[in-house]
């Protein structure tokens, strides 16, 4: 039988960590974001067990770094001359392309993503792009996409009044946090040539 037919069939562990890892392919990712938009309570408990536990595993994992990225990091030092002053640091302001609650999307589109809110940014000549799903209780769960060559050399803060939380790009550049209060969020991205800061996010 086909483990995609059918709306009201429960997801299988392993098409939850498909789905968190992005190796869906499309028409199977439609049936999931489907059922995860129905109110099927045992599903979306699962997505956020999933979600946590692949969170842990990408924190305490040790990837190889590839000789390119390698090569990178050596040549982000530069000469001596060119060194930065340590109190010295570069920022630059992320560009919003696209937001799910001001852009209209397709009857579809809104039925499958429920009522997460996604956002794409556009961070020089790479993109983040954002899922912010409501899971109750004044909580949301983050997932995203660093879509960079050096993905793996980044780290994602996101600050929310006192609680700060943070996140470590896997090399496909996917990442998520649960369990974030809901409120104004900053959202940082420390990266090899510096900081990109998003515009604070209202969820």
């Amino acid at each position: 039988m086909n483990p995609w037919s059918g709306a009201a069939r429960h997801l299988e562990i392993g098409q939850v960590l498909d789905y968190l890892e992005g190796r869906l392919s499309a028409r199977a990712l439609i049936a999931v974001e489907r059922h995860l938009a129905t109110p099927c309570r045992r599903c979306r408990e699962r997505l956020v067990a999933a979600a946590q536990l692949v969170e842990r595993m990408q924190s305490d994992r040790s990837v190889p770094v590839p000789e390119l990225l390698h090569r990178i990091a050596l040549e982000s030092f530069g000469a001596v001359g060119e060194l930065r002053s340590p109190g010295q640091s570069i920022s630059w302001l992320a560009r919003l392309v696209f937001d799910s609650a001001t852009s209209p999307s397709p009857a579809f589109a809104r039925h499958a993503i429920g009522e997460a809110r996604r956002l794409r940014f556009e961070l020089g000549g790479d993109t983040l792009e954002c899922e912010f799903e409501p899971e109750g209780a004044g909580l949301v769960t983050l997932r995203g996409c660093l879509k960079a060559p050096d993905a793996l050399l980044h780290t994602l803060e996101l600050a929310t009044g006192e609680e700060r939380r943070v996140a470590h790009p896997a090399g496909d550049g996917l990442f998520a946090i649960v369990a974030v209060p809901a409120g104004p969020l900053e959202i940082t991205l420390a990266g090899p040539d510096g900081t990109w800061r998003l515009p604070v996010i209202e969820i």
